[in-house]
């Protein structure tokens, strides 16, 4: 954190975030009049290392303060898994692969942005925080040809964690 006065900061981070999407398809199969449940359910995840550069305005005095954050996020996928199941009565793992993300031409550099609200309260050797954030990626990393749909991660996440300072 780059403080510019007592109210307003710039913060950057590195954070490992996972992300992905679900695909479920289910419909009832009649079999002697009797209605048996059949579906598939495919599950992909995404490992990201993600950089917000986000601007930080402090409110309050004393040993607490509240904050608000704001500002753009860059990341880049590692790596992706698929895992599949399948449903006929009961529920069996189908496969579990990983994605070669070069060849199935997955953008793996994301642009996006991230708010939040959060406090920190400063105990005398360091600061615990406390912030929550909502992010939406702009890039559309992944378009699934078949169902015609655009992929765009966004997500809710809870922060909690104490800075010590390394300096000054």
């Amino acid at each position: 954190e780059l403080s510019f006065g007592k109210n307003f900061a710039v913060q950057t981070e590195l954070n490992y975030t996972q992300k992905g999407f679900q695909v479920n398809e289910d419909f009832d199969l009649s079999l002697f009049n009797v209605p048996l449940p059949v579906g598939a359910t495919a599950i992909s995840k995404f490992h990201y290392l993600e950089m917000p550069l986000l601007a930080k305005a402090k409110f309050g005095t004393g040993n607490t303060q509240l904050y608000l954050l704001a500002g753009p996020t860059f990341g880049y996928a590692l790596s992706g898994n698929l895992k599949t199941r399948a449903r006929f009565i009961i529920e069996l793992d189908v496969s579990n692969t990983d994605i070669n993300l070069d060849a199935v031409n997955y953008e793996r550099f994301e642009v996006g942005g991230m708010a939040g609200i959060g406090f920190n309260v400063d105990t005398g050797f360091g600061r615990f925080f406390m912030d929550a954030r909502y992010s939406h990626g702009f890039t559309q990393p992944y378009d699934i040809p078949l169902a015609h749909e655009r992929v765009q991660h966004y997500n809710i996440g809870l922060n909690a964690g104490f800075v010590i300072p390394l300096g000054g």
